[in-house]
């Protein structure tokens, strides 16, 4: 296939590299000093524990996406705060198909309308990591989280396809016929996790350290998904449910003390937390207007979502 990775930041250098590296021809859309480090140096992908390093000493960068250019897959892996802007250039595209694969809470029909409903995917990553100075991006899939991707409405074709190219690649997959559900859920969890961050100046291992922190975490997710389940909202993952509804609280607060405690807890909350505050405060915005259509009281949830610097 040949891919454009529409941001070459921590998910879509994750992404581009592990496609490459399954055999796919794949560029990079960056600008800027990302651009330049690139061309001169490439990249070093190097998995935490387990995962594969890529090394892609030549990676190809363009800083562009014009109505003439023909790509088969495009992944958008921009902030949220950054989609608005890059909406024209993927509607003028003529991309076969365009996956969206970041953070959102206030729905995917603007998406779905703007690029066309037979060529969009609504997809999330199942990895997370960090970009170092030198272009060395450290990273670890979630094996509690695989990448996400859509199958719905007009573009069952397409999804498959997304599906399909990224098994190929290796990484593990679902398929879910809500993905704004799942993505409003997504929003409850890492926006109440990344206030409690921000509460210890965004040091997982301090968070790690407070029963009362973590406990305040659990709590604010708790009551995120009683409001999203009066909003009539599809529940959450069975694995996430387990975690946080129906596990005693004393429990769940072991399990995430030792997440958090552990590397897990800076590469895969921490350093996102600290880099993407902007845009971390502006989905849990919009998962708390949903809630706000519902009686149900989050005053946990609404301290820790103010907690984030906008």
């Amino acid at each position: 296939m040949r891919i454009l990775i529409y941001g070459a930041g921590v998910q879509g250098s994750i992404y581009g590299a592990l496609l490459a590296n399954g055999g796919h021809d794949v560029s990079f859309l960056a600008r800027g000093s990302r651009a330049l480090q690139l061309r001169s140096s490439g990249f070093l992908l190097q998995g935490a524990v387990g995962d594969p390093d890529v090394r892609l000493a030549h990676p190809a960068v363009v800083e562009s996406l014009e109505p003439t250019d023909h790509y088969d897959i495009c992944l958008v892996t921009v902030r949220r705060e950054q989609i608005d802007a890059v909406l024209p250039t993927l509607e003028r595209s003529t991309v076969s198909q365009v996956a969206f694969m970041h953070n959102h809470a206030s729905g995917s029909q603007t998406l779905m309308h703007q690029v066309g409903e037979r060529r969009t995917i609504i997809a999330f990553p199942g990895a997370g990591g960090s970009l170092a100075e030198d272009g060395v991006v450290r990273y670890a899939l979630i094996s509690e989280q695989p990448t996400m991707v859509g199958r719905f409405g007009r573009n069952l074709e397409g999804a498959d396809l997304i599906l399909k190219t990224f098994r190929s690649a290796g990484l593990s997959v679902c398929a879910v016929t809500d993905p704004d559900a799942w993505l409003r859920r997504h929003a409850v969890m890492v926006g109440a996790m990344t206030g409690a961050l921000w509460e210890f100046a965004c040091n997982a291992a301090k968070l790690a350290e407070s029963n009362n922190g973590v406990a305040d975490f659990i709590r604010a997710v708790r009551e995120g998904y009683c409001a999203l389940d009066a909003a009539r909202v599809r529940p959450a993952p069975l694995a996430l449910r387990a975690i946080f509804s129906w596990m005693p609280l004393r429990l769940s607060v072991a399990y995430w003390k030792k997440y958090l405690g552990s590397w897990r807890g800076e590469l895969l909350f921490a350093a996102h937390a600290r880099h993407a505050a902007s845009e971390m405060a502006q989905i849990s915005d919009e998962v708390a207007s949903v809630m706000r259509s519902t009686r149900v009281l989050t005053p946990t949830f609404d301290r820790l979502r103010h907690a984030i610097p906008a």
